[in-house]
């Protein structure tokens, strides 16, 4: 299950080529392709 708001800016923890570790809703941290964010 993902558990990300649309909309919502979240800061990235780490990354790699084709993923970003992100702090999610549930407040732990998951990998999730990059392709699923837009960098701002």
């Amino acid at each position: 299950m993902i558990s990300l708001t649309l909309n919502k800016i979240y800061d990235v923890v780490e990354q790699d080529d084709e993923y970003y570790r992100i702090v999610d809703d549930t407040d732990e941290d998951y990998l999730y392709p990059k392709s699923m964010f837009e960098v701002i």
